[in-house]
């Protein structure tokens, strides 16, 4: 698993998650910081940012 995580003071909300060897029916849920629940994530296919960065 690769966690994409965009600096927030440069305005980045959005975080990607590669589960390598994901598909549809993968669940994958993530919880910001100790408080809170877990969010369900959502399955978009495509290239990870950070492999992105290497090519």
């Amino acid at each position: 698993m690769n966690i994409h995580a965009p600096d927030r003071a440069a305005g980045g909300e959005e975080f990607s998650v590669n589960v390598f060897n994901g598909s549809p029916k993968s669940r994958v849920e993530y919880r910001i910081g100790e408080q809170g629940g877990w969010s369900l994530m959502q399955f978009t296919p495509g290239i990870d940012p950070r492999y992105k960065t290497l090519a």
